[in-house]
């Protein structure tokens, strides 16, 4: 029954993924922000469960903020100055409340703000420029590269632990795998100019520099995940999606991924 609905997932989500990063605009933005709202939703009964408590209605407020900054131009207002206010609001907002664990309130609130919803926002950006859709496939379709051939592997012929303490399942030919397989696929992308911004086109160079940032720092996101399930003893971060866990376990790499790569095309490029 669970292979059945992993396969029924598969089957309607990848190709609804790839439609919304067609449609971009609107559709994308509100697409990411939902994965924002339901990861946070996660993190926060994760958290509450272990008497922990995050300032949902804080983070619900700045990602409204957020959201409508992508679909109005605030030309007189600026960004930086609105979320140094809404931080200040935070540390009141934890005076007044009840809380016997203050000081670790307000860093998972914060924690969950830039792992979660300032990894995931910058998918918007990178799709909001030229050619933004194929680097969004490329990113996408490579991370599933990764995660499929990690799984294949490992599965069938990995021996050898990573960190056994925080991943027992994570093997060192899975994870080669991962990255070579997420590398191939880029280089395959960029043989056929199917990635570019402007008049640049990726070459070598970049295939490998995105292949470290796909098949390393991806793993390293599901990694970083599995560190923090480890310590909440939990094995999946919600059920949401059935046989697949939680939103959480579907982006984790991608919350690494997706930074990295705007930091890449930004400062690299």
């Amino acid at each position: 029954m669970q292979n059945k609905s992993r396969t029924l997932i598969n089957l309607i989500g990848m190709p609804s993924l790839l439609g919304i990063i067609y449609l971009g605009d609107l559709f994308f933005t509100t697409f990411i922000y939902i994965v924002i709202l339901l990861g946070t939703i996660e993190i926060s009964k994760i958290c509450n469960d272990k008497n922990y408590s995050v300032n949902v209605f804080w983070l619900y407020a700045i990602y409204l903020f957020m959201y409508v900054s992508h679909l109005v131009n605030f030309t007189l207002i600026d960004v930086k100055e609105i979320f140094i206010l809404l931080v200040i609001l935070l540390f009141i907002a934890q005076i007044i409340k009840k809380d016997n664990k203050p000081l670790a309130s307000m860093s998972i609130t914060l924690f969950v703000f830039i792992w979660i919803a300032v990894s995931l926002d910058c998918a918007i950006h990178i799709r909001n420029m030229q050619d933004g859709m194929s680097l969004m496939y490329c990113i996408f379709l490579s991370v599933w590269m990764c995660d499929s051939a990690a799984y294949i592997f490992g599965k069938n012929f990995g021996k050898a632990k990573i960190l056994p303490h925080i991943s027992p399942n994570k093997t060192w030919v899975g994870t080669l795998s991962g990255y070579i397989f997420s590398s191939l696929l880029i280089y395959f992308l960029i043989s056929f100019d199917f990635i570019k911004i402007g008049n640049y086109l990726f070459n070598i160079q970049d295939a490998m520099m995105i292949g470290v940032i796909v098949g390393v720092f991806g793993q390293a996101g599901d990694l970083f995940e599995s560190m923090i399930k480890r310590e909440f003893k939990i094995k999946d971060s919600g059920t949401l999606l059935q046989g697949h866990g939680g939103i959480l376990d579907r982006f984790d790499s991608l919350l690494f991924v997706i930074p990295s790569f705007y930091l890449y095309i930004k400062f690299i490029l």
